[in-house]
C-alpha cells in the first residue's frame, strides 16, 4: 500500500515532505495473546475485556497480563521462558511501559485500579485508585509525563506519572461510546480514542485535556495505531473487515478502506513505520 506524498505541517509533524510505502498484514498470533474474553455483538464474537494490548516488552522482558489470574507474567525474551509472576489488581487487561522502560502500568478492570510495576525489582511499587467504570485501555505519552486510561463507561482519566495520581476530572466521551483503544501522537499532544458504539474516533488535546475533534465514517472502530512520524492513524473497523487511514493533519479519512481479514480488532505498526499488522478475530485458520 503506497501513501501519497504530502507536506508535514501542524503542531505534531516533522519538517519537510515525506512519503512512505506501508503494507498491511494479518497478525493472528497477536490476537491470541491479547484476547481475554468474548461477548456477542451483531452475530460476531467481540472481545469484551481485552480492548488494548495485554502485553508489552522492555529491557529484554515481555510483560503479559493474565486476566483471570489477576497477575502479570514476566517472560525472558531471550529464552522465551517465564521468570516471575506478579500479582496485580483484579482482572488486568491492558499494559503500557514508560519510555525509560522503568515502569509498567497495568489497568485492572474489576478492581478499578492501575498497578505500577517497577521493572528493576519486578514488583508492584504503587497502586493508583480513584477510577470508576472499569479501566481498560491504557497508553503512556511518548514524553513519559502522563498515562491515559479509558474505561468501559466512557471516561478518560489522566495520570501524572511523576506522582502516580489522577490529575483533574475525567474526560467524558460521548454517550454510548463503548471506547476500545487509544493511541497518542509522537509529540504527546493528542490522544485518539476509538468508539465502537458510535462508529467514530474522538481526539483529545492533551494541553486542555478536552475533546477537540470527532472523526466519523466508521462502523465499529476498534484498534488504532499511529505511525512513528505522526502523519497517519490506522483504524481497524470490526464491522466492515477493513482498516481506514486518518490524515492526522486534517483529521479526516483519506483514501478507500483497506480490506483485511474477518473482524479486525488490534493493530500494530513496525518501528520504521513501513508495515501495519492487523489481528483478525474471526479469521481463524
Amino acid at each position: 500500500m503506497t501513501r501519497r506524498e504530502r507536506q508535514q505541517t501542524g503542531p505534531h509533524r516533522g519538517p519537510g515532505p515525506k512519503s512512505r510505502e506501508r503494507r498491511l498484514w494479518s497478525w493472528a498470533a497477536w490476537q491470541r495473546v491479547c484476547m481475554a474474553g468474548l461477548a456477542v455483538l451483531a452475530g460476531l464474537a467481540l472481545p469484551a475485556v481485552a480492548p488494548s494490548p495485554a502485553w508489552a516488552v522492555t529491557n529484554g522482558n515481555a510483560y503479559v497480563a493474565n486476566y483471570t489470574a489477576s497477575s502479570v507474567t514476566v517472560i525472558d525474551t531471550t529464552t522465551n521462558t517465564p521468570i516471575t509472576t506478579i500479582g496485580v489488581g483484579a482482572n488486568p487487561n491492558s499494559i503500557a511501559i514508560t519510555p525509560d522502560n522503568a515502569h509498567v502500568y497495568v489497568s485492572n478492570r474489576t478492581s478499578n485500579t492501575v498497578s505500577v510495576i517497577d521493572t528493576t525489582t519486578n514488583s508492584v511499587s504503587t497502586t493508583i485508585t480513584g477510577f470508576t467504570g472499569g479501566p481498560q485501555g491504557i497508553a503512556i505519552a511518548p514524553d513519559g509525563l502522563h498515562a491515559y486510561v479509558i474505561t468501559f463507561s466512557g471516561l478518560v482519566y489522566v495520570i501524572d506519572t511523576t506522582t502516580n495520581t489522577i490529575t483533574g476530572s475525567p474526560i467524558t466521551l460521548a454517550s454510548g461510546a463503548d471506547p476500545r483503544f487509544l493511541a497518542i501522537t509522537p509529540d504527546s499532544k493528542f490522544v485518539y480514542v476509538t468508539e465502537l458504539g458510535l462508529g467514530q474516533v474522538q481526539v483529545i488535546g492533551t494541553i486542555s485535556n478536552s475533546i477537540t475533534t470527532t472523526i466519523t465514517g466508521f462502523t465499529q472502530p476498534t484498534g488504532i495505531a499511529i505511525t512513528p512520524d505522526g502523519l497517519d492513524a490506522y483504524v481497524a473497523d470490526f464491522g466492515t473487515n477493513t482498516v481506514s487511514v486518518i490524515d492526522t493533519t486534517t483529521n479526516t479519512i483519506v483514501g478507500s478502506p483497506i480490506a483485511v481479514g474477518l473482524a479486525p480488532y488490534g493493530l500494530a505498526i513496525t518501528p520504521d513505520g513501513t508495515q501495519v499488522y492487523a489481528s483478525n478475530l474471526n479469521d481463524v485458520r
